[in-house]
């Protein structure tokens, strides 16, 4: 995990839905030996944080969208959970905020909208 965290991974697990996880079951059944990563490389290696941030700069900025992030997504989702009503610590934990202060941002940007109306 130490390692993990020196390559840029926060060690976070995100929830996903039941038909891609029964997919992802199924896909791996059919392979023997040792699970095979998610993602991998033209090379067949897994991918590296480093190879994920060039390919969604790389693709978000082909499509008009320069200075898009990995982290961007995360925003997105924080904001998204927080319009939708969702709960202060729910959206703490999906995220993998320790301090609930850094989740704080995605309800007060929800209240500035409410503001306006």
């Amino acid at each position: 995990m130490e390692q993990d965290r020196r390559q840029g991974h926060s060690g976070v697990m995100f929830p996903i839905y039941r038909a891609i996880l029964s997919a992802l079951w199924r896909d791996l059944a059919l392979w023997q030996g040792d699970p095979p990563w998610l993602f991998l490389s033209g090379r067949g290696e897994p991918l590296t944080w480093q190879t994920v941030s060039y390919l969604v700069g790389s693709t978000t900025q082909s499509a008009g969208l320069p200075g898009v992030r990995p982290h961007t997504f995360r925003h997105s989702c924080g904001y998204y959970l927080a319009n939708k009503g969702c709960d202060l610590r729910l959206i703490q934990g999906y995220l993998g905020h320790r301090n609930p202060k850094h989740t704080v941002r995605y309800t007060r940007m929800v209240g500035r909208l409410f503001e306006e109306l």
